[in-house]
């Protein structure tokens, strides 16, 4: 998506997920339960009572803490593959252009992960 459409990014199929760009970062800290302390966003730190004051409905199939807990290892498991072939830049922190030489903290060859085991 990102390297064709919308907000185009042509380094998107090279690089970390979390590099693409500030909101896909947050959205792998958060997933991956990594700090978003230096981050440019931060993720709210109770979202349900947040949601509840602006009268926002939880979907249905998130109300179900099995189902969101299923879908979060689901993605935890994409994105552990994902930085296993592009590696990790937890120096990137949206407040910047990402820099390959500056950013990266996990290689590709080094990112592994508990969560996936290669086949």
């Amino acid at each position: 998506k990102h390297f064709t459409y919308g907000h185009r990014h042509k380094n998107a199929l090279e690089q970390p997920l979390n590099a693409i760009n500030r909101d896909i970062n947050l959205l792998v800290r958060c997933i991956m339960d990594r700090p978003d302390d230096d981050n440019y966003q931060k993720r709210l730190r109770n979202p349900i009572i947040e949601m509840k004051k602006d009268n926002f409905a939880l979907p249905i199939a998130f109300r179900s803490k099995e189902y969101a807990q299923a879908r979060k290892q689901e993605l935890q498991i994409l994105i552990s593959k994902d930085e296993m072939m592009y590696g990790r830049a937890d120096y990137y922190t949206g407040n910047n252009l990402y820099n390959a030489t500056t950013m990266i903290t996990h290689p590709a060859a080094n990112a592994t992960s508990a969560l996936f085991v290669p086949d």
